[in-house]
């Protein structure tokens, strides 16, 4: 087996010291909690990974272990760095730094690109008066980007994102522009204030010579920036469902907002059966000359019996559909539901 197919399955933070204290977490915080069942796993997904034409990353963490496809790789995140601006968020409340409840006003000029439904809230030549809190609402459950660029320029930029991480021990992740210089880029353009009229932007996007848009394109699909191993993402999520990076509220309040995520109900979601729930954040990205950049999900699985998995998704670089892409998502969520053996017959002798 090649290392671009390697399954990995090995615990959870290493070992050591370090690992213990998160084994130790997790029976404490899931003391009725099921287990993975590792060996299963790693070959529902070896088969699913393997026969798939494209890049594919996917872990799946339950505290205790990690069971992983290229769980080490670095992968375009898309909007599922929203995620990452959301924590940041929720980490300036708890700071003091910031309020739910703090005013924002949103202007015609504050648009960015693709999805941005704050926007239709605007009056023609005014403004529309929101909070913090709906801002990361619609940032998250819409994948809004102008709310995402608002708060990302509330926090600082994404230099602030990156020093969160940091302080917090989370490598693996990053986030280095926001949604209008992304988007952009990758068109081979470069990010003008004229771009928040959606038809200047379209045209400035038809006028850019094909081979530069190319060039663009495929220097994304290997830019180290803004990316993040699906490694990398479950343990900032395991940290995030344990307590361990937030406060309880703000733990709360974050992971209640992901659970009414509306976007990408043919990937995760898709795969759960009756009884599991889920807190997610897609990311999607665009194509051209029929690859795509990126078909991600990423979130907490709570099983009916408490226990909790973690797992990322990501696929790039393919010519398979979208849809083909969510069916693969979907798919290594059921392998994870159907490998999980509930506490009572983990324990059964």
């Amino acid at each position: 087996m090649s290392d671009s197919n390697k399954i990995t399955g090995r615990p959870a933070l290493g070992q050591g010291l370090l690992a213990a204290t998160l084994m130790a977490a997790s029976v404490c915080g899931s003391a009725h909690a099921g287990v993975l069942q590792a060996d299963i796993l790693k070959t529902k997904v070896g088969a699913l990974t393997q026969r798939f034409n494209g890049k594919v990353g996917f872990c799946a963490r339950d505290g205790a272990q990690l069971i992983c496809s290229k769980g080490e790789r670095a992968f375009p995140m898309q909007s599922v760095m929203k995620l990452l601006v959301a924590v940041a968020v929720m980490d300036r409340v708890d700071q003091g730094q910031l309020g739910l409840n703090d005013n924002v006003v949103v202007r015609s000029a504050d648009g960015s690109v693709c999805v941005q439904p704050i926007l239709d809230r605007v009056p023609p030549s005014g403004a529309y008066r929101t909070s913090i809190d709906a801002l990361l609402t619609s940032m998250v459950v819409d994948s809004d980007c102008a709310a995402a660029d608002l708060l990302l320029a509330r926090l600082g930029g994404p230099e602030a994102v990156r020093a969160l991480l940091a302080r917090k021990d989370l490598t693996g992740l990053r986030l280095d522009r926001d949604e209008r210089h992304l988007q952009t880029e990758i068109d081979g353009l470069e990010w003008r204030s004229a771009f928040v009229e959606p038809a200047v932007l379209k045209r400035a996007e038809a006028a850019v010579p094909g081979a530069r848009r190319q060039a663009a394109f495929d220097a994304y699909l290997k830019d180290p920036r803004d990316t993040a191993s699906p490694a990398a993402m479950t343990l900032l999520l395991q940290r995030l469902s344990d307590g361990r990076l937030l406060s309880a509220a703000s733990t709360d309040h974050l992971l209640s907002v992901m659970t009414q995520t509306r976007t990408g109900s043919a990937r995760l979601k898709a795969g759960l059966r009756g009884g599991w729930r889920l807190a997610h954040k897609t990311g999607t990205g665009g194509a051209y000359g029929g690859v795509f950049s990126a078909v991600n999900d990423v979130g907490v699985l709570t099983a009916p019996d408490g226990g909790k998995v973690m797992v990322a998704a990501f696929v790039s670089k393919t010519r398979v559909s979208v849809a083909g892409q969510e069916r693969l998502i979907a798919a290594l969520a059921r392998a994870v539901v159907d490998s999980y053996t509930p506490q009572a017959e983990a324990i059964r002798p």
